[in-house]
């Protein structure tokens, strides 16, 4: 676990480069640039793909070994490899719309496959441990794993999928693709990661209602955002007032934060 947390901590200052070449980019090539844009994915590539995924992966590990589940170093140094190859190719994911060149579409889908490879190697080594550790969980803190499953899964596919020419213009071209792919990942799975690990541990109290609250704010907001990208990409039929049902959606992730709060602060449990 302190192993994946380290090489997640490497990814996160790794990631920040992209943040701070902007300045020197906006000075001498303007913020029309095509490396602009290229230091803003290079951050978010390695943030979501990297910092955010190894750091989840390093408090899973941390939560078996507590439990004192064994964990194949085989199976584990394999993962890491592949893991790192996979990263590195698939930023080449983000530079596909300033370059179609075959090369790119090559390596990147390469870093695709190591990177699928790479989690098929991880399940390898934890599928044991996991599955006793997942069998002693209480009702709503499986779902919560088998949703956040569901939806780590779908972003890989989205991922993947950029890789190919068809997808990967709609991707470049259409901001609502992006904002709703970043979305999917970030509060289906990190912030989602994070409420079950608060929750598991007792630091917060998660009701059925705070938890169906932030779920259907997180379906309602996703489907809205990839329908309005897909007005634009499919030509699909205008939905009036999407902005509005879209707040409307947001709020409810409003509601899930405050009512979680009012039930931590009212069953004051013993940890926090």
């Amino acid at each position: 676990s302190f192993t994946l947390i380290k090489h997640a901590l490497v990814y996160m200052v790794i990631s920040s480069i992209g943040p701070w070449a902007l300045g020197a980019i906006m000075s001498a090539l303007g913020n029309q640039s095509v490396w602009y844009k290229l230091a803003i994915y290079f951050y978010l590539h390695f943030q979501y793909n990297a910092w955010f995924i190894l750091a989840i992966i390093g408090m899973v590990f941390y939560v078996l070994e507590n439990n004192r589940y064994k964990i194949s170093t085989q199976h584990f140094s394999k993962f890491l490899k592949l893991f790192h190859a996979g990263v590195i190719l698939t930023f080449l994911l983000s530079c596909l719309w300033a370059s179609s060149h075959w090369s790119l579409y090559v390596l990147s889908n390469l870093g695709s496959v190591l990177l699928g490879l790479s989690f098929i190697v991880l399940w390898t080594s934890i599928q044991k441990p996991f599955k006793v550790f997942y069998q002693n969980l209480k009702p709503h803190h499986k779902f919560m794993i088998g949703f956040i499953g569901f939806v780590f899964i779908g972003k890989y596919l989205l991922q993947s999928l950029s890789g190919l020419p068809y997808f990967a213009e709609i991707a470049s071209s259409n901001l609502d693709v992006v904002i709703g792919y970043l979305h999917w990942f970030f509060l289906g799975v990190v912030s989602l990661f994070l409420l079950f690990w608060a929750s598991y541990y007792q630091w917060i109290k998660l009701s059925t209602l705070s938890l169906t609250l932030y779920l259907v704010a997180f379906i309602s907001t996703e489907f809205l955002i990839f329908y309005r990208g897909g007005i634009v990409a499919f030509r699909w039929p205008f939905l009036s007032h999407l902005n509005v049902y879209l707040t409307l959606g947001s709020l409810c992730f409003v509601l899930a934060v405050v009512l979680a709060l009012y039930e931590t602060l009212k069953a004051k449990p013993k940890n926090l």
